[in-house]
């Protein structure tokens, strides 16, 4: 089967076949209007979209519609591991006999008949989390997460795991499914990982604790046998970064090792991925402050490989795991570098400039990345680059919000002794300037740049206070710790704005639409990260005894 990517614009839905021969799907309909979703199911089967009063089905092979749900309204649609169900979510809504809206709904995807629902009040987690072989599928409620067999929903919850204060959970791939679950810290009390085999919740298979998570992020290996806990706080106590602090863990499901990845360079956790080839059992890290260091650690959480420090926040693996991708995006140039992981070296760098989603194709041989809004409003479009770094496709698109390949096992391209060589590229222009490639350096705040004071911030002058000879002034010790004392809280509230910000953010770069307000939150970061250093430089003038300008 010839592989293929959907994209959805203000328009409409395409799709495109390719590589290496790029060009429109023959006999597909684009869908056109108002298409809040799409989705190809995991297998690769069906392709699914929203439309504003429908969901519809379309069967990748047989290029043909074989489901037309009349749901409207729907904003999220998901398909389960062997596309047996499709999920879909919309807003909630009051109902006219005051009963709770099951605004999540499950299908049959072979009939179009619905199986279950379930009231799911926030967009964010809506959707079931599933096994593998799709025994049993998992939904989190307050402080429990209630299993259910897909094959008899009306039997009700078949078994529950239940813990005071678990934000989240996630369910391990592979044959035997295992179950971890996060309760953040309170009080005294430190937060906390268990994992535990599906159906056996007595006694958990291993457990790490930590202080420092108010979030995780928990990222499985192929098998399902090692887990890394991505954890992140919403403030940074030190006061080193204005996005709270993170740090990484590892643990086993065998329960025989766990550890905190150590890392060498000061600074946030930037990305981390498992290499999908499962013989490979290893992970990599992009963390520091910019420039950023990059390195793959193996199964005992050891550094075996350092790729460098450069401006870099994004990691990605091609599925067979041969190739690994380094860049920087989001307000990074865009430079990205590819490396061959069966050499230990890198193969090429290349420059893809406002890239907001990036993703490598099953055949592991290209890269397809794309401007998207809202995140960027400009030169929006999708590019498909060869690994050796060779442009070989570009569709300039007005409004584009979602791009995708069509999944298909990594078996169905093994990988070659021999590398391709580079195809025959193409030239793009752009209207846009290019951004500015100067050199990203360490961070130094306003007032340690050697630069003159803006007259704004200048003190004004003050006239000498009237004394009398022999007097004795009175300290000004405890008005400048009131002081120091408000320039803290202050601090500690814009920094929570900042996270908030730098979370809309990420929510723009997976596509949503965010409200006018969102948007304006976002504009007024530069200003808040100015006035927070200023803050920071009043409070210190505070603790060394000397006025607050």
């Amino acid at each position: 089967m010839a592989m293929q990517f959907a994209y959805r614009s203000v328009k409409e839905v395409g799709l495109v076949t390719g590589p290496p021969d790029l060009h429109e799907l023959q006999g597909f309909t684009k869908p056109q209007g108002l298409i809040r979703s799409m989705t190809y199911s995991p297998n690769g089967s069906y392709f699914a979209w929203t439309s504003p009063t429908a969901v519809h089905i379309y069967n990748v092979e047989n290029k043909a519609i074989v489901q037309e749900i009349a749901r409207p309204n729907v904003v999220e649609i998901a398909f389960s591991p062997l596309s047996t169900y499709l999920l879909t979510w919309e807003r909630m809504v009051k109902q006219e006999d005051g009963s709770p809206h099951k605004n999540m709904v499950v299908w049959n995807t072979a009939t179009g008949e619905q199986v279950a629902s379930f009231s799911r009040k926030t967009q964010s987690n809506w959707a079931l989390q599933w096994s593998a072989d799709e025994s049993f599928c998992g939904l989190l409620v307050t402080n429990e997460v209630r299993f259910f067999d897909p094959a008899n929903f009306a039997k009700g919850i078949h078994c529950k795991l239940q813990l005071d204060g678990m934000e989240s959970f996630s369910l391990s791939p592979g044959r035997s499914p295992s179950v971890a679950a996060f309760v953040s810290a309170r009080k005294s009390m430190p937060g906390m990982v268990r994992l535990y085999s599906l159906g056996n919740f007595r006694q958990p298979l291993a457990q790490k604790t930590f202080f420092k998570a108010d979030k995780v992020k928990m990222i499985w290996n192929t098998l399902g046998t090692n887990l890394l806990v991505w954890t992140s706080t919403e403030v940074d106590i030190t006061g080193k970064s204005y996005y709270g602090e993170t740090n990484l863990y590892y643990l086993t499901v065998a329960g025989n090792f766990d550890c905190q990845v150590i890392l060498d360079k000061e600074g946030p956790i930037h990305d981390v991925a498992w290499n999908p080839d499962a013989s490979a059992k290893e992970f990599a890290v992009v963390y520091g402050y910019m420039p950023a260091k990059a390195a793959l650690f193996d199964r005992r959480a050891n550094l075996v490989h350092d790729f460098g420090t450069a401006p870099r926040n994004f990691v990605q693996f091609s599925p067979q795991g041969r190739f690994v991708a380094v860049a920087g995006f989001g307000n990074l140039t865009g430079q990205m570098d590819i490396w061959d992981l069966k050499h230990r070296k890198k193969s090429c760098s290349f420059d893809a400039s406002n890239t907001t989603f990036c993703q490598w194709s099953p055949s592991g041989r290209y890269l397809l990345t794309a401007t998207c809004s809202p995140r960027l409003r400009v030169d929006n479009g999708m590019k498909v680059w060869h690994h050796t770094g060779v442009l070989v496709y570009h569709q300039p698109m007005h409004e584009l919000y979602q791009v995708c390949w069509q999944p298909q096992p990594a078996s169905r391209f093994p990988d070659r002794a021999a590398l391709s060589p580079p195809p025959r590229g193409i030239a793009v222009t752009s209207d846009t300037p290019k951004k500015s490639t100067a050199s990203v350096g360490t961070y130094r705040p306003p007032h340690a740049r050697g630069t003159s004071t803006p007259p704004v911030l200048k003190r004004t002058e003050q006239t000498p206070r009237p004394t009398v000879p022999g007097a004795t002034f009175a300290s000004n010790g405890g008005g400048n710790q009131n002081k120091g004392a408000d320039f803290t809280k202050r601090i500690r509230t814009i920094s929570r704005k900042l996270k908030q910000i730098s979370e809309l953010k990420e929510r723009q770069q997976n596509g949503d639409t965010l409200d006018p307000k969102q948007l304006e939150k976002i504009a007024n970061e530069a200003k808040l990260v100015t006035e927070i250093e200023d803050l920071k430089v009043q409070r210190s003038r505070c603790s060394n005894g000397t006025a607050p300008a």
